[in-house]
């Protein structure tokens, strides 16, 4: 099978391609190569590419909409493609932290959206117009190996956060990502939204006392809450809580680490 990752050099970019690297034939797409692959065909494309600074696309919209929005347009008419996965963001949800407001069933109002979350949602729309066959993964925090930045970077570098205390994100490891979409493309499916999370939430004291470090909030801290249902992604594949989610990243990371 011929598979494209777009957005290869990237935190789950990466880690996609190489997870899946001795399984298919693997074409890593990042700026600096996609001329020269564009008119290709591929049985998969993996498009894990587009802008993931959420406090840069509000205050940048129009060149957000070109990195998140018009980029996915483009590649249904720069490469042919038979199936389509597409990265998302738990953002196209305006109520993220309420479980009963996240379900893939969620109506959403485009009107009470952020700019990132607008912007992704509006992607999401060009892959159900223009393809036949798509899977669409709302994620949420993504870790793995190569994170630079995000809450758990920061209390480890010991950066003053932008979070505030009381703050519960909802994570996932970009190695899992990696087995769902094998999961996604062994079992057919085919013409689906999935939110992919762990189980629950966690707070930044939470992550601090796992790292037995402290943290340093901000002044003008904001509380953020995140936590989308993953009622329909357990159906298929077993998703782990959160809290294990970041005990086996700070695990990695130390182990990466170790001086």
């Amino acid at each position: 099978m011929k598979v494209a990752i777009l957005g290869a050099h990237g935190l789950l970019g990466s880690e996609l391609y190489n997870h899946f690297k001795n399984r298919y034939n693997i074409y890593g797409i990042t700026k600096l190569n996609y001329e020269i692959n564009r008119g290709e065909e591929f049985d998969l494309f993996i498009n894990a590419n587009g802008n993931s600074r959420k406090f840069w696309a509000n205050n940048n919209g129009v060149a957000d909409f070109n990195a998140s929005t018009t980029s996915v347009y483009n590649t249904f008419f720069d490469f042919s493609i038979q199936k389509y996965i597409y990265i998302s963001s738990a953002d196209v949800y305006d109520k993220c932290f309420e479980i009963g407001y996240t379900s893939e069933k969620t109506i959403i109002n485009p009107s009470r959206l952020s700019i990132y979350g607008f912007n992704k949602y509006l992607a999401e729309l060009v892959v159900q117009k223009f393809s036949q066959n798509y899977v669409i993964l709302r994620c949420s925090a993504l870790i793995g190996s190569g994170l630079k930045k995000g809450l758990i970077k920061d209390i480890i570098d010991g950066t003053p956060l932008f979070l505030s205390a009381d703050s519960t994100l909802q994570f996932i490891t970009t190695a899992e990502i990696g087995k769902i979409i094998e999961t996604i493309v062994t079992k057919g499916i085919s013409n689906q939204i999935i939110n992919v999370g762990g189980i629950g939430a966690v707070s930044p004291i939470q992550i601090s006392e796992i790292l037995n470090k402290g943290v340093i909030i901000r002044n003008d801290a904001e509380k953020q809450r995140y936590e989308m249902n993953v009622e329909k992604i357990l159906r298929f594949f077993p998703v782990q809580k959160t809290m294990e989610y970041v005990k086996a990243f700070i695990h990695e990371y130390k182990e990466e680490n170790v001086q």
